[in-house]
Protein backbone atom coordinates (compact mmCIF):
# COMPACT_ATOMS: atom_id res chain seq x y z
CA UNK A 1 0.00 0.00 0.00
CA UNK A 2 1.33 3.18 -0.66
CA UNK A 3 1.93 6.06 1.64
CA UNK A 4 -0.58 8.09 0.47
CA UNK A 5 -2.95 5.01 0.85
CA UNK A 6 -2.51 4.76 4.46
CA UNK A 7 -2.30 8.48 5.24
CA UNK A 8 -6.17 8.73 3.94
CA UNK A 9 -6.84 5.31 6.17
CA UNK A 10 -5.16 7.35 9.13
CA UNK A 11 -7.44 10.05 8.54
CA UNK A 12 -10.46 7.86 7.93
CA UNK A 13 -9.69 6.32 11.45
CA UNK A 14 -9.93 10.19 12.60
CA UNK A 15 -13.45 10.79 11.47
CA UNK A 16 -14.50 7.60 12.73
CA UNK A 17 -12.74 7.73 16.22
CA UNK A 18 -14.29 11.42 16.37
CA UNK A 19 -17.59 10.53 15.75
CA UNK A 20 -18.06 7.77 17.74
CA UNK A 21 -15.51 8.49 20.28
CA UNK A 22 -15.73 12.40 21.54
CA UNK A 23 -12.64 14.10 22.37
CA UNK A 24 -10.55 11.17 20.48
CA UNK A 25 -7.83 12.46 17.62
CA UNK A 26 -5.55 9.87 15.79
CA UNK A 27 -2.50 11.35 15.22
CA UNK A 28 1.11 10.08 13.60
CA UNK A 29 3.96 10.75 16.00
CA UNK A 30 7.81 9.84 15.25
CA UNK A 31 9.15 6.75 16.03
CA UNK A 32 12.33 7.00 18.32
CA UNK A 33 15.32 5.30 18.98
CA UNK A 34 16.52 6.38 21.99
CA UNK A 35 19.50 4.83 22.82
CA UNK A 36 20.25 6.11 26.28
CA UNK A 37 19.38 9.47 25.18
CA UNK A 38 18.68 12.28 27.77
CA UNK A 39 16.29 14.98 26.25
CA UNK A 40 14.13 14.62 23.85
CA UNK A 41 11.77 16.91 21.74
CA UNK A 42 8.41 16.23 20.98
CA UNK A 43 5.55 18.06 19.05
CA UNK A 44 2.27 17.58 17.85
CA UNK A 45 -0.79 19.09 16.90
CA UNK A 46 -4.09 17.85 18.82
CA UNK A 47 -7.55 19.01 18.89
CA UNK A 48 -6.17 22.06 16.92
CA UNK A 49 -3.61 22.99 19.33
CA UNK A 50 0.11 22.47 19.36
CA UNK A 51 1.79 20.57 21.58
CA UNK A 52 5.35 21.16 22.22
CA UNK A 53 7.24 19.18 25.09
CA UNK A 54 10.80 19.44 26.12
CA UNK A 55 11.35 15.57 27.35
CA UNK A 56 13.71 14.98 30.05
CA UNK A 57 14.67 11.28 31.27
CA UNK A 58 13.37 10.95 34.88
CA UNK A 59 16.46 9.09 36.35
CA UNK A 60 15.78 10.02 39.70
CA UNK A 61 12.56 8.17 40.03
CA UNK A 62 13.81 4.63 41.23
CA UNK A 63 16.18 4.76 44.03
CA UNK A 64 19.71 3.19 43.65
CA UNK A 65 18.68 1.04 46.27
CA UNK A 66 15.20 0.63 44.64
CA UNK A 67 13.82 -3.46 44.84
CA UNK A 68 11.43 -5.66 43.51
CA UNK A 69 9.40 -8.51 45.78
CA UNK A 70 6.79 -10.66 45.11
CA UNK A 71 4.60 -12.67 47.79
CA UNK A 72 3.95 -15.73 45.00
CA UNK A 73 0.87 -17.99 44.36
CA UNK A 74 2.89 -20.32 46.88
CA UNK A 75 2.60 -17.68 49.96
CA UNK A 76 6.31 -17.33 49.79
CA UNK A 77 8.16 -13.49 49.72
CA UNK A 78 10.88 -13.51 47.25
CA UNK A 79 13.01 -11.03 45.82
CA UNK A 80 12.99 -10.61 42.40
CA UNK A 81 16.71 -8.86 41.71
CA UNK A 82 16.59 -9.13 37.86
CA UNK A 83 13.70 -6.30 38.03
CA UNK A 84 15.84 -4.30 40.54
CA UNK A 85 17.27 -2.60 37.59
CA UNK A 86 14.34 -1.22 34.74
CA UNK A 87 14.61 0.60 31.64
CA UNK A 88 15.71 4.34 31.22
CA UNK A 89 12.53 4.77 29.06
CA UNK A 90 10.59 7.29 31.49
CA UNK A 91 10.70 11.02 30.08
CA UNK A 92 9.21 13.97 32.11
CA UNK A 93 8.34 17.19 30.59
CA UNK A 94 7.77 20.98 32.67
CA UNK A 95 7.50 23.98 31.95
CA UNK A 96 4.91 27.07 33.06
CA UNK A 97 2.32 25.83 30.59
CA UNK A 98 1.96 22.35 32.17
CA UNK A 99 3.79 18.82 32.66
CA UNK A 100 3.73 15.28 31.16
CA UNK A 101 5.28 12.05 31.76
CA UNK A 102 5.86 10.06 28.34
CA UNK A 103 6.97 6.16 28.38
CA UNK A 104 9.02 4.52 25.47
CA UNK A 105 9.39 1.58 27.01
CA UNK A 106 7.57 -0.51 24.39
CA UNK A 107 7.80 -1.12 21.03
CA UNK A 108 5.55 0.65 18.25
CA UNK A 109 5.50 3.89 19.91
CA UNK A 110 4.90 5.78 23.05
CA UNK A 111 2.54 6.09 25.65
CA UNK A 112 1.79 9.00 28.18
CA UNK A 113 -0.28 12.10 29.61
CA UNK A 114 0.12 15.58 28.97
CA UNK A 115 -1.51 17.88 31.87
CA UNK A 116 -1.87 21.37 30.07
CA UNK A 117 -3.46 23.89 31.85
CA UNK A 118 -7.48 23.86 30.43
CA UNK A 119 -7.15 19.85 29.69
CA UNK A 120 -5.64 16.52 30.01
CA UNK A 121 -4.65 14.53 27.05
CA UNK A 122 -3.77 11.05 27.32
CA UNK A 123 -1.47 8.93 24.24
CA UNK A 124 -1.25 5.43 23.79
CA UNK A 125 -0.63 3.67 20.51
CA UNK A 126 -3.07 2.70 17.86
CA UNK A 127 -2.25 -0.68 17.92
CA UNK A 128 -2.91 -0.90 21.45
CA UNK A 129 -5.91 1.21 21.85
CA UNK A 130 -7.93 -0.23 18.97
CA UNK A 131 -10.89 -1.50 19.58
CA UNK A 132 -12.02 -3.27 16.49
CA UNK A 133 -15.34 -4.03 17.53
CA UNK A 134 -16.74 0.19 17.72
CA UNK A 135 -14.94 0.80 14.15
CA UNK A 136 -15.67 0.12 10.48
CA UNK A 137 -12.36 -0.99 9.85
CA UNK A 138 -10.34 -4.09 9.92
CA UNK A 139 -7.97 -4.10 13.43
CA UNK A 140 -5.66 -6.76 11.93
CA UNK A 141 -5.90 -4.78 8.83
CA UNK A 142 -4.48 -1.86 10.22
CA UNK A 143 -2.17 -3.32 12.81
CA UNK A 144 -0.32 -4.55 9.42
CA UNK A 145 -0.26 -2.09 7.10
CA UNK A 146 -0.57 0.98 8.83
CA UNK A 147 3.16 1.30 9.00
CA UNK A 148 4.11 5.44 7.57
CA UNK A 149 6.95 6.55 7.35
CA UNK A 150 5.83 9.63 8.75
CA UNK A 151 5.41 8.17 12.15
CA UNK A 152 3.31 5.93 13.98
CA UNK A 153 -0.38 6.62 14.37
CA UNK A 154 -1.22 7.09 18.31
CA UNK A 155 -4.92 7.35 19.77
CA UNK A 156 -5.29 10.88 21.51
CA UNK A 157 -8.09 11.16 23.82
CA UNK A 158 -8.99 14.52 25.88
CA UNK A 159 -10.56 15.04 29.13
CA UNK A 160 -11.19 18.11 31.43
CA UNK A 161 -8.57 19.19 33.59
CA UNK A 162 -8.83 17.09 37.51
CA UNK A 163 -5.98 19.00 38.94
CA UNK A 164 -6.74 21.49 42.04
CA UNK A 165 -4.60 22.44 44.54
CA UNK A 166 -5.45 20.28 48.02
CA UNK A 167 -6.25 22.62 50.99
CA UNK A 168 -4.27 20.31 53.33
CA UNK A 169 -1.15 20.79 50.90
CA UNK A 170 -2.24 24.50 50.27
CA UNK A 171 -0.93 24.96 54.60
CA UNK A 172 2.20 23.08 53.78
CA UNK A 173 3.38 24.76 50.33
CA UNK A 174 3.67 28.41 51.89
CA UNK A 175 6.31 26.69 54.16
CA UNK A 176 8.38 25.14 51.66
CA UNK A 177 8.26 27.30 48.44
CA UNK A 178 10.87 29.36 49.32
CA UNK A 179 13.28 26.59 50.26
CA UNK A 180 16.49 26.05 48.44
CA UNK A 181 16.60 22.09 48.94
CA UNK A 182 15.70 19.63 46.24
CA UNK A 183 12.09 17.82 47.98
CA UNK A 184 12.01 14.22 47.58
CA UNK A 185 9.45 11.67 48.60
CA UNK A 186 10.41 8.23 49.11
CA UNK A 187 7.78 5.89 48.14
CA UNK A 188 7.00 2.11 48.19
CA UNK A 189 4.29 0.86 45.99
CA UNK A 190 2.32 -2.34 46.85
CA UNK A 191 0.49 -3.91 43.81
CA UNK A 192 -2.47 -6.39 45.72
CA UNK A 193 -3.84 -9.83 44.28
CA UNK A 194 -7.13 -7.96 42.83
CA UNK A 195 -5.04 -5.69 40.63
CA UNK A 196 -2.75 -8.49 39.93
CA UNK A 197 -5.34 -10.85 38.93
CA UNK A 198 -6.85 -7.89 36.81
CA UNK A 199 -3.66 -6.77 35.03
CA UNK A 200 -1.47 -10.05 34.72
CA UNK A 201 -4.11 -11.51 31.79
CA UNK A 202 -3.31 -8.50 29.63
CA UNK A 203 0.33 -8.29 30.52
CA UNK A 204 1.14 -12.16 29.75
CA UNK A 205 1.56 -12.85 33.47
CA UNK A 206 5.06 -11.08 32.99
CA UNK A 207 6.28 -9.43 36.21
CA UNK A 208 8.42 -7.15 34.12
CA UNK A 209 5.47 -5.88 32.26
CA UNK A 210 3.85 -5.29 35.64
CA UNK A 211 6.64 -3.54 36.88
CA UNK A 212 7.05 -1.42 33.81
CA UNK A 213 3.40 -0.55 34.08
CA UNK A 214 3.66 0.21 37.66
CA UNK A 215 6.56 2.30 37.10
CA UNK A 216 4.82 4.56 34.25
CA UNK A 217 2.21 4.64 36.73
CA UNK A 218 4.32 6.46 39.36
CA UNK A 219 6.09 8.86 36.51
CA UNK A 220 2.43 10.13 35.80
CA UNK A 221 2.01 10.80 39.75
CA UNK A 222 5.72 12.94 39.30
CA UNK A 223 4.25 15.18 36.78
CA UNK A 224 1.28 16.09 38.48
CA UNK A 225 3.49 16.92 41.06
CA UNK A 226 5.79 18.78 38.35
CA UNK A 227 2.64 20.99 37.62
CA UNK A 228 3.31 24.63 37.84
CA UNK A 229 -0.12 25.05 39.49
CA UNK A 230 1.22 23.27 42.45
CA UNK A 231 3.68 26.23 42.96
CA UNK A 232 6.45 23.50 44.09
CA UNK A 233 8.10 21.13 42.35
CA UNK A 234 8.70 17.40 44.37
CA UNK A 235 10.56 14.34 43.51
CA UNK A 236 9.29 11.04 44.01
CA UNK A 237 12.07 8.29 44.54
CA UNK A 238 10.88 4.64 44.93
CA UNK A 239 12.38 2.27 47.08
CA UNK A 240 10.34 -0.54 46.63
CA UNK A 241 7.61 -2.73 44.47
CA UNK A 242 6.08 -5.39 46.06
CA UNK A 243 3.50 -7.44 43.66
CA UNK A 244 1.65 -9.33 45.30
CA UNK A 245 0.41 -12.65 43.64
CA UNK A 246 -1.27 -14.00 46.58
CA UNK A 247 -2.93 -12.00 49.61
CA UNK A 248 -0.93 -12.32 52.62
CA UNK A 249 -2.37 -13.61 55.83
CA UNK A 250 -1.74 -10.93 57.59
CA UNK A 251 -2.44 -8.07 54.64
CA UNK A 252 -6.31 -8.60 55.04
CA UNK A 253 -8.34 -6.49 52.00
CA UNK A 254 -12.07 -6.79 53.82
CA UNK A 255 -13.35 -6.82 50.56
CA UNK A 256 -12.30 -2.92 49.59
CA UNK A 257 -14.40 -1.67 52.66
CA UNK A 258 -11.92 1.58 52.92
CA UNK A 259 -11.59 2.24 56.33
CA UNK A 260 -10.64 -1.32 57.24
CA UNK A 261 -8.44 -1.85 54.25
CA UNK A 262 -6.36 0.93 54.82
CA UNK A 263 -5.63 -0.03 58.70
CA UNK A 264 -4.83 -3.08 57.23
CA UNK A 265 -2.29 -1.82 54.82
CA UNK A 266 -0.67 0.92 57.20
CA UNK A 267 -0.11 -2.21 59.91
CA UNK A 268 1.34 -3.91 56.80
CA UNK A 269 3.50 -1.70 55.54
CA UNK A 270 4.53 0.00 59.36
CA UNK A 271 5.45 -3.25 59.94
CA UNK A 272 7.92 -3.75 57.11
CA UNK A 273 9.15 -0.20 56.92
CA UNK A 274 12.83 0.12 57.88
CA UNK A 275 13.52 2.39 60.63
CA UNK A 276 14.44 6.14 59.64
CA UNK A 277 18.27 6.16 60.53
CA UNK A 278 18.37 3.46 57.68
CA UNK A 279 18.01 5.84 55.20
CA UNK A 280 18.66 3.37 52.17
CA UNK A 281 15.43 1.34 52.36
CA UNK A 282 13.22 3.83 54.23
CA UNK A 283 10.23 4.96 52.64
CA UNK A 284 8.24 8.09 53.58
CA UNK A 285 5.01 6.70 52.52
CA UNK A 286 3.74 3.38 51.37
CA UNK A 287 1.13 3.27 48.24
CA UNK A 288 -1.45 0.24 47.88
CA UNK A 289 -2.83 0.03 44.55
CA UNK A 290 -5.76 -2.10 44.84
CA UNK A 291 -8.31 -3.26 42.18
CA UNK A 292 -11.13 -4.18 44.70
CA UNK A 293 -13.75 -1.38 44.19
CA UNK A 294 -13.40 0.60 47.43
CA UNK A 295 -16.39 1.46 49.58
CA UNK A 296 -18.01 2.32 52.89
CA UNK A 297 -20.88 1.75 54.64
CA UNK A 298 -23.33 4.81 54.60
CA UNK A 299 -26.85 4.66 56.89
CA UNK A 300 -27.04 0.91 55.93
CA UNK A 301 -25.68 0.91 52.46
CA UNK A 302 -22.40 0.57 50.22
CA UNK A 303 -21.09 3.64 49.06
CA UNK A 304 -18.46 3.00 45.94
CA UNK A 305 -17.96 6.76 45.55
CA UNK A 306 -14.63 5.90 47.02
CA UNK A 307 -11.60 5.83 44.69
CA UNK A 308 -8.48 6.20 47.38
CA UNK A 309 -7.86 7.05 51.23
CA UNK A 310 -5.56 8.46 53.31
CA UNK A 311 -5.45 9.55 57.12
CA UNK A 312 -4.68 13.85 56.43
CA UNK A 313 -0.92 14.31 57.73
CA UNK A 314 0.14 10.99 58.32
CA UNK A 315 3.41 11.05 56.86
CA UNK A 316 5.28 12.16 60.16
CA UNK A 317 3.31 9.80 62.21
CA UNK A 318 4.95 5.89 61.10
CA UNK A 319 1.48 4.39 62.00
CA UNK A 320 -0.19 6.75 59.04
CA UNK A 321 2.26 6.92 56.74
CA UNK A 322 0.12 4.73 54.29
CA UNK A 323 -2.17 5.64 51.49
CA UNK A 324 -4.80 3.57 49.65
CA UNK A 325 -5.88 3.84 45.81
CA UNK A 326 -7.73 2.39 42.98
CA UNK A 327 -6.46 1.05 39.42
CA UNK A 328 -8.51 -0.78 36.99
CA UNK A 329 -12.01 -0.96 38.66
CA UNK A 330 -15.00 -1.88 37.31
CA UNK A 331 -18.50 -1.46 38.56
CA UNK A 332 -21.10 -4.87 38.64
CA UNK A 333 -21.93 -3.85 35.13
CA UNK A 334 -17.99 -4.11 33.74
CA UNK A 335 -18.12 -0.08 33.38
CA UNK A 336 -14.90 1.35 34.26
CA UNK A 337 -14.50 3.98 37.43
CA UNK A 338 -12.70 7.47 36.39
CA UNK A 339 -9.85 5.29 38.16
CA UNK A 340 -9.90 2.33 35.56
CA UNK A 341 -8.09 5.26 33.28
CA UNK A 342 -5.69 8.13 33.30
CA UNK A 343 -7.61 9.46 35.98
CA UNK A 344 -5.60 6.99 38.66
CA UNK A 345 -2.47 9.11 38.87
CA UNK A 346 -4.91 11.51 39.76
CA UNK A 347 -6.01 9.73 42.70
CA UNK A 348 -3.02 8.40 43.87
CA UNK A 349 -1.31 12.20 43.34
CA UNK A 350 -4.55 13.56 45.57
CA UNK A 351 -4.43 10.70 48.24
CA UNK A 352 -0.59 11.16 48.57
CA UNK A 353 -1.13 15.33 48.96
CA UNK A 354 -2.98 14.43 51.78
CA UNK A 355 0.05 13.32 54.10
Amino acid sequence: MSSLLRLMLIVLLNEVYARMIPDTEVILLPVWDLKGAREIPLTFKAFGQIIQLNLRRNDNMVSPQFQVWKHNANDIMEELPQLNAPNPCYYLHKSPAGSAAISFCQQHGLHGLVFLENATLEITPLRNGFAPSALLVNDRYVKQEVNLPLGEPHVVKRSPPRLSVDPDFEMHRHRIRDTQENLVLELAVFFDEAAYRLFSPFLDEDDEKIRDMLLAYVNGIQALYHHPSLGVSIDISLIRLDIIQRQPFDLPHFGGERGNLLDSFCNYANARNPPENDRSRHWDIGLYVTGLDLYAVENGRRNGATMGLATVGGICIPRYSCVIAELGVTDQLGKPYPSAGFTSVYIAAHEIGHK
